[in-house]
């Protein structure tokens, strides 16, 4: 199963050297829902989901809110092109130089793990981005979270999410880091 992620991760990379791969998003999928919440107690809000705004749980009889809520369960979006191993994503203008390939796998793929894997870059920015991200139902657990390998001008740099934070590589936050890779 490694060797399979392992082989995926390598080709996106060089896809994305080659292709000169960016996008501000990843087009291959998402892993958020928008529901109704608790409004948080004392403890704070959880780092899955998403804070009250302005006029949301301010009173004591109002004890929901409508918001983000990270479920780690990938949800490929709808576009791309289906193969046995999952859905493939390209997008991108050679003309401004960038540009993104994805795989997403949520569940209908031939693979045995679930997950989106996605390379982006531009000549612009001067670098490249490969990230990995796991869904909630895959085994170890190790497989749920993200790893983000990013290459640039700025020296190459190496982030991941466990679950401490959202686990969705689309939304990272302060408790995401080096140290979650290990």
């Amino acid at each position: 199963m490694r060797r399979h992620m392992f082989k995926a991760v390598l080709l996106l990379m060089a896809l994305a050297l080659v292709g000169g791969p960016v996008a501000a998003d990843d087009i291959t999928g998402h892993e958020e829902d928008t529901r109704t919440l608790d409004c948080p107690g004392p403890e704070g809000v959880p780092n899955n989901q998403e804070p009250p705004g302005p006029g949301e749980c301010d009173e004591p009889e109002e004890t929901t809110y409508e918001g983000k809520y990270w479920d780690n369960d990938v949800q490929c979006n709808s576009g791309g092109t289906a193969t046995p191993v999952g859905d493939l994503y390209f997008e991108g203008d050679e003309g401004d130089l960038w540009g993104v390939v994805g795989l997403c796998n949520d569940g209908d793929g031939a693979l045995p793990v679930q997950g989106r894997v996605h390379a982006r870059g531009s000549m612009e920015d001067g670098g490249f981005t490969v990230t990995a991200d796991g869904d909630k139902d895959n085994d170890p657990e190790q497989a749920q979270g993200w790893a983000q390998v990013y290459a640039g001008t700025g020296g190459p740099s190496l982030t991941c999410g466990d679950a401490n934070g959202k686990q969705d590589s689309s939304h990272q936050g302060p408790e995401d880091g080096q140290d979650d890779c290990g």
